[in-house]
């Protein structure tokens, strides 16, 4: 975020330093006071019985004090994924807080939860919806799908699960100066950033398979349009093998059915 801040001046003076660090304090303590903000509320709302409410009245008060895009995107994701536990008593609630949080910038995982949860939230919402308002809900909702699936097929390199990589320990008593501990330091670096990589390559590949059986789903239930779908898949994610896979195993269970 703050590496692209170009400075105008050549010459800065060591108060104008001083300053510059301080606000860079700030700014990160800030974040960091408000991840730690988000996880009480988020720890203090899981298992059964939750107060939907209560979390819902901790996260806007935190929107009020907030008023920064990114921590604003964070705040908004957070409430939409505590409610998305009881996605059929909160679905409405879902999809509006899942549609503000796409308003604001998000790291990738999170964008892509959020399209997953608005797309599940407008499904929910359509099945009690009439007949002539089903088709329009459900196309909708895939396309909340399929935007999320755009997102991964960007990002995705594995197809399958991948194994975490170790990460190493090492233990050295010399100066942090000396080249074999710089060495350590180095190869430590690069295999927790080998093992982050993998944790993402995962979740995109999980992702894959929600995105794609969900969008399937909608559309080898009835009334049948795969003209729409078609159109839907082409526009979206383009022509990419898995948008003819989606369409094919549609065709085949409509069929069947």
């Amino acid at each position: 975020m703050y590496k692209n801040i170009k400075l105008r001046f050549l010459f800065i003076t060591v108060t104008q330093l001083v300053s510059l660090v301080c606000f860079f304090k700030q700014v990160y303590a800030s974040e960091n006071q408000l991840e730690n903000q988000l996880n009480e509320i988020c720890a203090s709302s899981m298992g059964e019985n939750v107060n939907f409410q209560k979390a819902k009245i901790q996260c806007l008060k935190l929107l009020e004090a907030n008023r920064v895009p990114k921590e604003n995107g964070k705040i908004y994701a957070k409430l939409s994924e505590i409610l998305s536990q009881d996605i059929s008593l909160n679905a409405e609630e879902v999809k509006k807080y899942s549609k503000k949080a796409l308003e604001y910038p998000l790291d990738t995982i999170s964008t892509i939860q959020m399209y997953a949860y608005l797309g599940s939230s407008i499904e929910v919402l359509s099945k009690n919806s009439k007949p002539e308002q089903y088709a329009s809900e459900r196309l909708e909702s895939a396309k909340a799908y399929l935007s999320g699936l755009n997102l991964v097929l960007k990002y995705a390199m594995i197809k399958k699960e991948q194994p975490l990589p170790v990460v190493g320990r090492f233990d050295y008593n010399g100066p942090p100066t000396d080249s074999v501990y710089q060495e350590l330091v180095k190869k430590h670096g690069q295999e927790v950033e080998n093992r982050n990589n993998i944790i993402f390559q995962n979740q995109l590949v999980r992702f894959l398979k929600v995105f794609t059986d969900n969008v399937t789903r909608l559309y080898t239930t009835k009334p049948y349009n795969n003209d729409e779908l078609k159109q839907s898949l082409w526009k979206i994610i383009g022509s990419r093998s898995e948008a003819d896979e989606i369409l094919k195993n549609v065709r085949r269970i409509s069929s069947d059915n």
